[in-house]
């Protein structure tokens, strides 16, 4: 089954101090450039989104996928047993996955990572998660990469605060992080962090 491989074998909790860290698997996009839902996916056996959970899982307490309502059945299927959230909160884009992810575990630290961002491996994971600070994200040439990045709980509530009630205005994730106070750490292979929009990128 191509969702197999994610699934969690009870890792030591990587949590810290009281908080427990999510890996949160972005899926929701619209993949309009893709043709079709990037998450599912597969190559080399493996659906994207599933590589993105394998390369989180052993760094963080549990795994959720980030998904659109309308996705749900399709994953369902190819992911049993594993915990998803849709997205409730009507912000666009990845932002609307962050703050769906965070109303629901709101104690929690979340480390994002996009499905299409097939490069990613350890040594992308592991800087952000052995730098302090509240967010932790890599930046090249100023500008930052929110979607492979840690947030902490109280960043999390801060974004929150920050779009209010006004989600149809809501500035991106690439705009708060420049308002945010960021850990910002320069990429050591700044193409790994490229997000795919065709298979053979």
């Amino acid at each position: 089954m191509p969702g197999k491989s994610w699934v969690w074998t009870g890792k030591l909790s990587m949590a810290i101090g009281t908080h427990e860290i999510i890996g949160v698997v972005l899926c929701g996009g619209m993949s309009t450039r893709m043709g079709r839902d990037k998450g599912l996916i597969v190559e080399n056996g493996q659906t994207w989104a599933a590589r993105a959970a394998a390369v989180l899982i052993n760094h963080v307490d549990r795994i959720v996928f980030s998904v659109r309502r309308e996705q749900m059945g399709n994953y369902s299927q190819i992911f049993a047993g594993a915990e998803f959230v849709t997205d409730s909160i009507a912000a666009v884009g990845p932002l609307g996955g962050l703050m769906s992810v965070h109303a629901q575990f709101p104690d929690a630290h979340l480390f994002l990572l996009a499905c299409d961002m097939t490069s990613v491996c350890d040594r992308e994971i592991l800087p952000l998660l052995s730098a302090s600070g509240d967010v932790v994200a890599y930046r090249h040439k100023e500008i930052f990469e929110p979607l492979c990045a840690f947030y902490s709980a109280a960043a999390c509530d801060e974004i929150r605060r920050r779009v209010g009630a006004n989600l149809d205005l809501a500035p991106g994730l690439q705009k708060l992080l420049h308002e945010l106070r960021v850990t910002a750490l320069e990429p050591a292979h700044y193409e790994n962090l490229q997000s795919r929009n065709t298979v053979n990128q």
